[in-house]
């Protein structure tokens, strides 16, 4: 028995070692294949998003660049970049891009045709995606790096940075100063040198020119202004605006306004209703008789929400429902692209709440937003219904045209302002204000009106339909 035990237990090692020996060669073959498969994917990995930086750093410096990448070798593999840029004045082949392995995520590209037949073979197809249509303001970077047989794609999307996103922009600050006592709400840009005096609170990022802080001024004490959000100089945002945009957005799915009869300057009158209406009129600038009021309802006025009006000027007032931007170009003459505030503008939900400890947040309730764009200037009413108090929810954009440095213009104003005006009370901006150059709203003797302004921080990631953007671009999605 004990010869038998022996030979069975040498016998049963033996199976059990096999068996090890087995499985551990199994183990050490799976690691070198994870290994090796690791090692593909990092690599066909790292070489998309080398192709997606480098044509990010083309499009930073040549916007209309499309050219892309093709069988591009980098570290062992291929690159493959397609760039979908409606701003290339070359020629262009709209398509629907699926994404390989994610085809929920499709989207419309516009790219060269010499990019057609790479897309088409794996899944993409000519035309649009369905209802999706082209979005001229988006530029896509589809970067497909592919090492060892394995594809890896990284998506980019970059935009124009908007100007709705400062809560207060001065393109010419001038010799005025920011006091003690003064509060800036949201990010702040000027083109100039910022001037301040004694300690105003700036809450956001503060870019600018250049800086001149001073003391012992008007009673002010020493200098010590309070950047809660820091300060970057210099910096330059080049100050513009891009009415065929705007109107080309208009045209496409909103609602141009224009005397197309006898081509002349012509006023708009819009009144927002609560119900997602507005009452809409018009007359020949300068003349007295507006049309008979009609009423329509804004998702069929203007789907995309843009209304623009071509030549002259824009009357406004009421509550707003929905997300719209609205504006008036073609300031050549005095009379010409300025807003005017008859009332005032408000969204169904007030957009800042006023808290106890005396701070404020945004209402997570408002879902409607506002663009208001002037060729000129956005002019206060003198009018019964604004003399006690005004508020104005929207982001402000006045861009000045016919301006100069020695008469500056291009800010939001009071009709008729003087010294001798009575109290008109308070004029609340909630949202953002970006101007040409700062204007008169009132007087130290309290004439006009007291002005308060608080930013909307939603504009921070959301933006008014085609509003105003700067010429630089930035990216707003990466997916990998």
């Amino acid at each position: 028995m004990g010869g038998k035990a022996s030979i069975l237990m040498v016998l049963g090692f033996s199976m059990i070692f096999l068996v090890f020996g087995y499985n551990y060669n199994n183990m050490t073959n799976r690691a070198i294949d994870n290994f090796i498969e690791y090692y593909t994917n990092t690599n066909s990995h790292n070489i998309a998003v080398a192709g997606a930086n480098m044509a990010a750093n083309e499009v930073f410096m040549n916007k209309s660049w499309d050219t892309g990448f093709t069988n591009l070798t980098i570290n062992g593999g291929t690159l493959n970049v397609y760039v979908s840029n409606p701003l290339s004045g070359s020629g262009k082949v709209t398509i629907c891009h699926v994404p390989p392995g994610n085809p929920t995520a499709k989207r419309v590209l516009v790219i060269p045709a010499s990019a057609v037949a790479g897309h088409l073979a794996h899944g993409d197809h000519l035309g649009t995606c369905g209802a999706d249509s082209v979005d001229y303001e988006k530029i896509t970077i589809v970067s497909e790096g592919t090492y060892n047989g394995k594809t890896d794609v990284v998506e980019v999307e970059l935009r124009p940075s908007t100007f709705s996103k400062f809560g207060y922009f001065a393109d010419q600050w001038g010799a005025g100063y920011l006091v003690t006592g003064d509060t800036v709400s949201g990010p702040f840009h000027t083109n100039q040198t910022l001037r301040t005096l004694g300690s105003p609170v700036f809450m956001g990022k503060v870019t600018a020119k250049g800086l001149r802080a001073e003391g012992n001024k008007w009673g002010f004490g020493e200098a010590n202004p309070q950047f809660n959000g820091g300060i970057d100089t210099p910096v330059n945002v080049p100050f513009n605006l891009d009415i065929s945009n705007l109107e080309k957005a208009a045209i496409y799915s909103g609602r141009v306004f224009a005397d197309n009869i006898n081509n002349k300057a012509q006023d708009l009158r819009l009144v927002f209703n609560s119900d997602q209406t507005v009452d809409w009129s018009v007359k020949l600038t300068n003349k007295s008789t507006w049309t008979t009021p009609v009423n329509a309802l804004l998702d069929t006025l203007a789907p995309n929400g843009v209304i623009w009006n071509k030549a002259g000027n824009l009357y406004v007032s009421g509550v707003v429902n929905g997300k719209y931007t609205i504006g008036t170009g073609e300031a050549d003459y005095n009379s010409y692209g300025n807003v005017y505030i008859e009332d005032d503008v408000k969204y169904r939900e007030p957009p800042i709440l006023f808290l106890p400890n005396g701070k404020t947040a945004i209402n997570p309730d408002v879902k409607d937003m506002l663009g208001i764009v002037a060729d000129k200037q956005i002019v206060i009413k003198d009018n019964a219904a604004n003399r006690n108090n005004v508020e104005i929810d929207a982001s402000l954009f006045n861009y000045g045209r016919g301006s100069t440095p020695i008469n500056p213009f291009g800010g939001i104003t009071v009709e008729n302002i003087s010294s001798s005006s009575p109290n008109m009370g308070a004029l609340k901006i909630y949202g953002g204000l970006i101007e040409k150059a700062a204007q008169t709203t009132g007087y130290t003797n309290g004439a006009g009106y007291n002005e308060l302004i608080r930013y909307d921080a939603r504009f921070m990631t959301q933006v008014p339909p085609s509003f105003p953007t700067t010429s630089e671009y930035e990216i707003v999605s990466w997916y990998e």
